[in-house]
This record gives structure tokens, C-alpha cells and sequence, in this order.
């Protein structure tokens, strides 16, 4: 399994702690959250990692390596200083990707049987399947509608009150759904959603425990119960 990591982004919501630093290289608890990150998918079955970075990406490389000490096969993609958006940087990344590959966004963090989920999209034959999570705007805005299976209709950060789920941030695709995304052209993944759930491709994996994100940890420390504990280079 290859996941990729959305890691370019410029961090506005953690305010002056992101200006000289990445995300990814925020500081929870003795050691930078891309080792949290890292730690959990090599727990959960993850093989190889694609590190998209942007935003002082080079911490990120530095720190990182080959992802040797993660066990992890980690190779990089950089959209340069001019920030391509999310599925931009995906279509930037696109030679680098293998034929089916899983998403996972750089500031999120969750305990998920990953290889489970992996093993059914690749069963389904679908174009893409979206880890869900039914929370009625309890978590941030609901952006996704689930009916029978599927995800029926994507809107990122809608006020729409019939929505009743949001995307988890962990995402199955197949390479061949970024052909209709432009090269260089700033883009965002609800672009690619929306076409496959037109298509009725976007299945829905319902899970029922929360997510977290890196200003959770940054506003309380990060409570080692989320942590795990886990030591940068374990398994």
C-alpha cells in the first residue's frame, strides 16, 4: 500500500508557530507530528509513503530521510513555492503514484485499520472510497452525504444542514482519476470528489471513532491517550 501525504500546506490556522516551520515539523511533545504520522501507517500496514511538501519542505526531508528509521520506503514530492492546492499537488505527484494509492492529510491523525479499508477498495474495483464519519457538524463542518454505500454529494466547508457526514482523511483512489485535474493549475480536492461523486464512483467506509488534527495537540499538548506513546521510530 503507498500512501501519500499531504504535507505543503501553509499551516494559517496554528498562527506564528507554522512560520518557520512546516506543519509537519510542529514540535507535540518531544518529536515533530510527521513521526506520529509516520509511526501510526507503518503500525496500521502501510509500506510506502509519498510526502507531498511545499511549505519549508525541506525540514520535512531532512528530518524524514528515506523513512529508514520508520520503516518506511518514503519518497518526496514539492510543489515549489507556489502552492498547487490539494489535488493540485496530487496531479504534480501523479508520476510518482502508483496505479491505486490512499490519502492521508498532513495535519490529521487517527487510529484506523487502514489495511482493512485498503483490502475492500481494492475488492470494490471502485475509482475511490472516502473513510467517513457521521458527525452532524460536531467535529467542523459535515461536507459529505452517504446513501447506501456511497458518498452522494461532497461539498467542502458547506453550511448545508442535510449534511450529515465528514470526510475522515483517509481516502482510497486510483491514479487514473486525476486526468480531468489541470498540471500546475491550483486545485482542490473537492473538485475530484464532486467528479466521482457524479460518476457514483466515491464509495463511503463508515467508522465510528473520531479523528484528530494537529491543533488538538498544539492547543493541549497532545494527551498521550491520543498518542499512544508511540517513540518516533517504532512500530
Amino acid at each position: 500500500m503507498q500512501v501519500v501525504i499531504l504535507a505543503g500546506g501553509l499551516a494559517t490556522r496554528l498562527g506564528s508557530i507554522a512560520e518557520h516551520a512546516p506543519k509537519s515539523m510542529i514540535n507535540i511533545e518531544g518529536h515533530p507530528f510527521i513521526a506520529y504520522q509516520l509511526s501510526l501507517l507503518k503500525r496500521f500496514g502501510a509500506s510506502k509513503v509519498l510526502l507531498c511538501v511545499g511549505h519549508l519542505g525541506d525540514q520535512v526531508r531532512s528530518y524524514v530521510g528515506d523513512g529508514s528509521k520508520f520503516g518506511l520506503a518514503v519518497s518526496y514530492s514539492d510543489e515549489g513555492p507556489h502552492l498547487l492546492g490539494t489535488a493540485g499537488a496530487l496531479k504534480n505527484a501523479e508520476h510518482l503514484l502508483e496505479t491505486e494509492f490512499a490519502l492521508v492529510y498532513g495535519d490529521s491523525y487517527f487510529v484506523l485499520p487502514i489495511a482493512d479499508i485498503w483490502a475492500r477498495f481494492k475488492e470494490s474495483k471502485a475509482l475511490g472510497m472516502m473513510v467517513v464519519l457521521k458527525n452532524k457538524d460536531m467535529y467542523g463542518p459535515s461536507n459529505s452525504a452517504v446513501e447506501s454505500g456511497l458518498v452522494t454529494d461532497y461539498a467542502k466547508g458547506a453550511d448545508n444542514k442535510s449534511f450529515e457526514y465528514i470526510d475522515f482523511g483517509f481516502v482510497c483512489l486510483t491514479r487514473s482519476t486525476l486526468s480531468s485535474i489541470p498540471m500546475g493549475v491550483p486545485t482542490d480536492l473537492s473538485v475530484l470528489f464532486s467528479e466521482l461523486v457524479g460518476k457514483r464512483q466515491l464509495l463511503a467506509h463508515e467508522v465510528f471513532q473520531r479523528f484528530h488534527e494537529i491543533r488538538e495537540f498544539v492547543k493541549a499538548s497532545g494527551p498521550e491517550s491520543l498518542l499512544w506513546s508511540l517513540a518516533p521510530g517504532g512500530s
